[in-house]
């Protein structure tokens, strides 16, 4: 098919809208008072700059917690990442890992490198916060999709480029994330 001739991405600067910021401002708030004084948060799959934004944001004026991002794709932004090579980020060094929209656009095998990255980089005892879209079962809504692998899921054709997207729903996500950890 056209969509097997096509380059197919996984692209986290795509989980970048409108909302993300509130999303980020949400996590650094719930935060604020779980974490000790000058702490270190790394944002996984940051995609552009309104994951630092967001996160400075909740945590409030003069938190003193240092906020770093991984984002492979830094096109776009105007602070580059510190990381942009998820092997490079040091092992147990963050008190907190986020990471939101970023399992929902990308495939299965690279979900489980992401999930890596983020449960190598937290410190004992720290908080992994991880969110994805919800599944809105909106799949036949779109005109130029081909269904993908796994359930709820879809490459989706758009200018030029096809990316992934996934639906997470219910516990799905929950049951995901702690399967992972228990390995």
């Amino acid at each position: 098919s056209e969509f097997m001739e096509e380059t197919r991405v996984n692209d986290t600067r795509k989980t970048q809208v409108a909302t993300t910021g509130g999303t980020y401002r949400k996590t650094g708030d719930y935060l604020k008072d779980k974490l000790p004084p000058k702490s270190k948060i790394i944002s996984i799959g940051a995609g552009l700059d309104q994951t630092r934004e967001g996160l400075h944001s909740g945590l409030g004026e003069n938190h003193g917690h240092t906020i770093h991002d991984m984002e492979p794709n830094p096109e776009g932004r105007k602070t580059p990442p510190e990381y942009t090579d998820a092997e490079d980020i040091p092992h147990n060094h963050y008190d907190a890992a986020v990471s939101h929209n970023v399992l929902n656009v990308v495939e299965p095998h690279v979900r489980e490198h992401v999930m890596h990255s983020i449960f190598n980089s937290v410190k004992e005892g720290g908080h992994a916060i991880i969110g994805t879209r919800k599944w809105s079962g909106d799949i036949n809504t779109n005109k130029n999709y081909e269904p993908g692998d796994e359930p709820k899921s879809m490459w989706v054709k758009k200018k030029g480029a096809t990316s992934y997207q996934k639906g997470f729903d219910g516990n799905e996500l929950k049951d995901y994330v702690e399967d992972y950890a228990k390995r």
